[in-house]
């Protein structure tokens, strides 16, 4: 890198020194005293331009007219305003739209100069003249011409231009030549400070996540340097802030945040910088530092940062008033605001006993009370009885607040809100829940701490004066505050009424050892009907299998001691009443049983007043025998789940067919010899029908020929031959006898068997 620099404090940083440029008072006089152009266009008159390279200003001047020729031309001095112009190329009428307007200034200001003669630019006048500094915008390399054009409004607001632009008169005839420096800084710098933690976190965007032209390794990596002030860092004052300062902290590059950790017990406003330390940026060893700040890289506006805690408050006061129709009571804090501070709000805490810290055990916040208000009453919950200490904290806009409480910060008052007042629980209910439990629940008394309830439970109502602990009153448990609740577990077959009491054991706010109060008042719930009587099995008046539709019948008898008793069919395909079948079975899944149907309610319908008749559909192609049972649930939730098999009980096994009969059947001759030819002849026969189970009622036969002939006429009864009872693995027999006679014409014999199984296929 090529350029140079200027040390200072062992760094190196280019300085630009804004000059303000002000010219004496004394009136500029021009050598030739002579003005040039039309007098009454009050013309700019000795325009003159210079570039300043180490302020980067172009510094533009020129005068009044001088003449007294024309009078009345000086009329217009104070509605004539000078407009300055910038351009490229030499401004004259011809290019005047495409110049910028930079700079426009009365010609004169009748505050000042309340003569028109006053007005005048040279030895005739008063007027110093006018001059304007330009500041060149940064990256700039080219020649600007500079021109002036006068404006004169009139009396009814119209606007006259007059734009002679004569040459070194009020138009520049040579350019001036420009040259500034690019933007080498980073941009938009952004500044907040969390009190809570007690650190500003700076962050900004790097030049080269813009425009990637820094050098960001090796020897010329530009360094990011951070700098802070009590004084506003600008174009201006940054030379010599920086050049009485280090910055707070120089990063690598490529860094784009950073967290200072602001001191503890800090008050102040602070600007903040940043910029960029180019190392060899103009040549070796000659470094370059941009402090014009002319990318959003300086706060404009101090950042606040305080984490100091606001002064504590004096003049703390309490006092309580009771209320004898509740028993309760109010307690007014006072206190006197603390002067210089805004925003703040004042935490009030209390406790039992004295405490000077907030964070002490037994120091509980009760309320925050905005500036301006400088009191809080508090609602003294019922049953509080002993000194209570107030303390008011003071917490500043930030939220900062000190732990430690100075003594005129606090107040202590005695507090008696125990009059009249009950030691018990409220809203006490009693539920019957079913499945042997009683449900209770209450809301917690109000004005304890740490209290404990104990349920009690008593055939009739008791009164507080004879309450005695498990003589007129059964201890059933205990339960701490909170929980509001509390579940008795009902003894089995009992059926009874109850009375239930809730008791409180408690340590009374800001009073020593705790309190059993037992006087019954509103503290009890009754009577609460309870049972847990197994209701009785059902009985089964029926079970019936229709195989050819798939369906069972079930008809058991409704239970007329029970109302809203719920009913449950189950199915075992086992031996649940052991091998003699003569068992009781306990119905559940764990013993083989499977839930077929529950929840069947007895509604209290006249279809169902004396039996209950359920139809299901069963399984096709199925062959099976199954036991039922039926179990019951009262609506109290007790249940009978015991099974006893056959009949007047609650369980028969069905043989459940939707299968139909089968059979094989063989010919015998008229000397009981097995038949084996294909033909039949002329003679008697006996045809047996060995079935693979037995039927409802007896098979029927017809014999026919293909051609016509009927053998048997119509189908006819057979009769049984043996029913096999004693052969497990076959099932009964049949015959019939038939004779075929020479009548009946020849053809192929079909034999039609017509069976109906126990099941109806």
């Amino acid at each position: 890198m090529t350029g140079s620099s200027k040390a200072y404090d062992g760094r190196a940083i280019a300085t630009l020194l804004i000059l303000l440029m002000t010219f004496s008072m004394l009136p500029i006089s021009n050598v030739s005293a002579e003005d040039t152009g039309d007098l009454f266009h009050l013309q700019a008159q000795d325009i003159q331009a210079s570039f300043d390279n180490s302020t980067e200003l172009t510094t533009i001047t020129w005068r009044n007219i001088d003449s007294l020729d024309e009078p009345t031309a000086l009329d217009d001095f104070y509605n004539a305003r000078y407009e300055l112009y910038r351009h490229t190329e030499r401004i004259d009428q011809n290019n005047l739209q495409n110049a910028s307007l930079v700079h426009t200034v009365d010609a004169c200001d009748i505050q000042v100069y309340n003569v028109k003669y006053l007005c005048l630019g040279g030895v005739n006048g008063s007027h110093p003249g006018h001059s304007f500094s330009y500041l060149v915008d940064p990256g700039t390399n080219d020649s600007f011409y500079y021109g002036i054009i006068t404006t004169i409004a009139a009396q009814d607001g119209s606007l006259t231009t007059y734009d002679s632009l004569i040459s070194n008169e009020s138009s520049i005839y040579h350019p001036v030549n420009e040259t500034t420096t690019p933007v080498r800084t980073p941009y938009n710098l952004m500044a907040s400070f969390d009190p809570t933690n007690s650190v500003t976190s700076l962050s900004w965007i790097n030049y080269n996540d813009i425009f990637y032209v820094l050098p960001e390794y090796g020897p010329d990596a530009y360094q990011t340097r951070l700098w802070m002030s009590s004084q506003p860092i600008t174009r201006n004052s940054a030379a010599s802030l920086f050049g009485a300062m280090s910055p707070i902290a120089q990063l690598a590059s490529g860094i784009s945040s950073y967290d200072i950790q602001v001191p503890v017990d800090t008050d102040r406003e602070v600007y903040y910088a940043v910029t960029y330390l180019l190392p060899n940026y103009f040549g070796p060893n000659q470094d370059y530092e941009d402090i014009r700040l002319l990318s959003n890289n300086a706060l404009d506006a101090p950042l606040a940062e305080d984490n100091m805690p606001a002064n504590p408050v004096t003049s703390t006061n309490s006092f309580f008033s009771s209320n004898s129709q509740t028993g309760s009571g109010t307690t007014t804090i006072t206190w006197v605001d603390v002067a210089n501070e805004d925003g703040e709000s004042y935490a009030i805490f209390s406790s039992g006993q004295s405490f000077d810290n907030t964070t002490q055990f037994g120091a509980n916040q009760i309320a925050l009370v905005e500036e301006g208000v400088s009191q809080y009453e508090h609602q003294v919950p019922v049953g509080r009885l002993g000194t209570s200490h107030y303390c008011v904290v003071v917490i500043d806009s930030n939220g900062i607040f000190d732990e430690d409480i100075e003594p005129y910060s606090c107040s202590s008052v005695y507090e008696d809100a125990f009059y009249n007042w009950t030691a018990e629980p409220t809203n006490v209910i009693a539920t019957f829940v079913g499945n042997s439990e009683t449900v209770i629940t209450w809301q917690d008394q109000l004005g304890a701490e740490g209290e404990k309830y104990h349920i009690w439970r008593s055939n009739y109502l008791v009164t507080g004066s004879q309450f005695v602990e498990n003589v007129t009153m059964e201890y059933q448990g205990t339960v701490t505050d909170g929980i509001q609740q509390f579940t008795v577990q009902i003894p089995p077959e009992v059926d009874r009424t109850s009375f239930y009491f809730v008791t409180s054991e408690a340590l009374y706010q800001h009073a020593e050892g705790p309190y059993h109060y037992t006087d019954l008042v509103q503290n009890w719930f009754g009577p609460v009907y309870e049972e847990t009587v197994t209701p009785a099995a059902p009985r089964i008046n029926s079970i019936d299998v229709d195989g050819e539709i798939s369906i069972v019948e079930i008809e058991w008898l409704n239970d007329q001691q029970l109302d809203g008793e719920t009913y449950s069919i189950w199915q075992h395909e086992g031996a649940p009443f052991g091998e003699d079948g003569d068992e009781v079975s306990v119905v559940s899944e764990e013993n083989g049983w499977v839930l077929f149907d529950s929840d069947i309610l007895d509604t209290g319908s006249i279809f169902t007043e004396f039996t209950f008749r359920k139809i299901y559909q069963i399984p096709n192609d199925v062959e099976r025998n199954i036991w039922y049972a039926i179990t019951v649930e009262d609506a109290y939730g007790n249940t009978n789940l015991e099974a006893f098999p056959g009949s007047g009980g609650n369980s028969l096994m069905v043989k459940e067919d939707t299968t139909p009969p089968t059979a094989t059947y063989l010919l015998f001759d008229e000397d009981d010899d097995l038949y084996l030819n294909p033909s039949l002849v002329s003679g008697s026969y006996t045809i047996r029908l060995l079935i693979n189970e037995y039927l409802y009622s007896s098979p029927t036969v017809d014999i026919t020929t293909s051609s016509g002939g009927k053998i048997t006429n119509e189908p006819r009864q057979m009769l049984m031959y043996a029913d096999n009872l004693l052969d497990p693995t076959t099932g009964p027999e049949y015959y019939y006898n038939f004779d075929i006679t020479n009548s009946v014409s020849a053809g192929l014999i079909t034999i039609d068997v017509e069976m109906v199984d126990e099941s109806f296929n």
